[in-house]
């Protein structure tokens, strides 16, 4: 699909050199075998108004970034999480108004990551709806630090399959909003 990174360490293992203030704006991304968007390394993203639909990864996969704002996207029937911030420990993220359903995993996964708001978003027919997960050693990598808000969370009742013989999450399904390992968050 679409891919925004920054410059990385010959071993992947590090940022050299972060992108800043990038936007996406009113893209459709679809069919793609890997997820529709990835972002990696940005100090200020924005994607607004994006359609990422059936691609056999996720739908939306940022990580490293701060200052990030996902607005009115819609993200469905992908074959991982709709939207996904992950290892951003300064995200500073408002996540508003997007629609994430019928994908095989999280509508939205907020895994060790820290800071912002996530508000007015509709999550259905997901494996699970909100997540906020400290994925890696908690202490290490903390996620939290959010409020869930006036969320529509309904029937995200989808099975995912076993993956912990990959190193991922056990079969699951039937979630709401899952809270693991997370810090000072708030759901109302």
């Amino acid at each position: 699909g679409i891919c925004v990174h920054a410059v990385f360490s010959a071993d992947g293992q590090s940022l050299v050199t972060p992108v800043s203030n990038v936007s996406i704006e009113e893209f459709t991304v679809q069919n793609f075998s890997g997820p529709g968007i990835v972002v990696a390394g940005v100090n200020g993203f924005r994607a607004v108004r994006d359609v990422t639909a059936h691609n056999g990864a996720g739908g939306m996969w940022v990580g490293m970034v701060s200052n990030l704002s996902l607005l009115y996207n819609r993200s469905s029937g992908n074959g991982s999480d709709g939207f996904s911030v992950n290892e951003s420990p300064s995200s500073n993220a408002v996540i508003t108004g997007n629609i994430a359903n019928d994908n095989l995993a999280s509508g939205i996964l907020f895994g060790d990551a820290l800071g912002g708001r996530i508000a007015l978003n509709s999550v259905y027919g997901n494996c699970s709806g909100i997540v906020v997960a400290s994925v890696a050693n908690p202490s290490a990598s903390p996620s939290g630090d959010v409020s869930i808000q006036l969320n529509q969370v309904t029937a995200n009742n989808r099975m995912c399959p076993d993956l912990s013989t990959v190193g991922g999450a056990p079969a699951y399904g039937g979630v709401g909003i899952g809270l693991v390992g997370a810090r000072n968050t708030i759901v109302a």
